[in-house]
């Protein structure tokens, strides 16, 4: 999918750089393939590119809002309200999606009118503060024994603060910021976790990559 979307990306460009006086230097670039269609393609044809542009944003949309009320509702809420019933928590949830839904189309209307010049790349760096240190969380647990939770707090925090410090202060391209979340997290968890090892031990047979399950027959 990322090399469909990065191949229409570069057929786009080169058609623009041949073809500069069809675009305004001030566009955003998250604006230039609506426009091309629009422009471009015939009325039947960009009416469906544009019908599927909606449907996708729509579905991808609808199974996050889906997913992190769902995550609240069952990891957070019934955490705290133990006796709660099935039919309030689908209440919990209902609400949960609007009050998100809500929050959502604020932030798409606040990016539509700030300065920024593409939402990829700041999602980019969104996941290179958020994402990586989280995915260095789940590597460290698969791949060693001795990370505990004091550890992967400091990785956390040595991720996102050399992330931050890259953005506002390094002109760097947008695909470097996994990198930088990523590395410092997993140096970091791993060299507080070797400092300041473990009180008490625990049993993590089956779950890392030193002590997986032995295969049944046939598989």
């Amino acid at each position: 999918l990322n090399a469909c979307l990065f191949g229409l990306g570069t057929c786009l460009f080169v058609y623009y750089h041949y073809n500069a006086a069809d675009i305004s230097p001030a566009m955003k670039a998250d604006g230039i393939f609506p426009l091309f269609a629009a422009q471009k393609l015939p009325t039947g044809l960009a009416g469906v590119v544009v019908a599927a542009l909606m449907a996708a944003t729509m579905s991808t949309l609808s199974s996050a809002l889906n997913s992190v009320s769902n995550i609240a509702v069952e990891d957070y809420v019934r955490r705290f309200k133990q006796e709660l019933t099935d039919h309030q928590a689908l209440l919990w949830g209902k609400g949960l999606t609007v009050a998100l839904g809500v929050i959502g189309t604020g932030l798409s209307l606040w990016l539509a009118r700030s300065n920024a010049t593409s939402i990829w790349d700041m999602i980019m760096v969104i996941m290179g503060v958020v994402f990586s240190p989280m995915g260095s969380m789940f590597l460290l647990g698969v791949l060693t024994t001795r990370v505990h939770t004091g550890g992967i707090v400091a990785g956390f925090a040595a991720g996102i603060s050399v992330t931050l410090y890259c953005k506002y202060n390094l002109t760097l391209h947008p695909f470097f910021f996994g990198m930088l979340g990523l590395i410092p997290s997993v140096v970091v968890a791993y060299v507080v976790s070797l400092i300041f090892p473990r009180r008490t031990p625990r049993d993590l047979t089956g779950l890392t990559v030193f002590s997986l399950p032995p295969k049944a027959d046939g598989e």
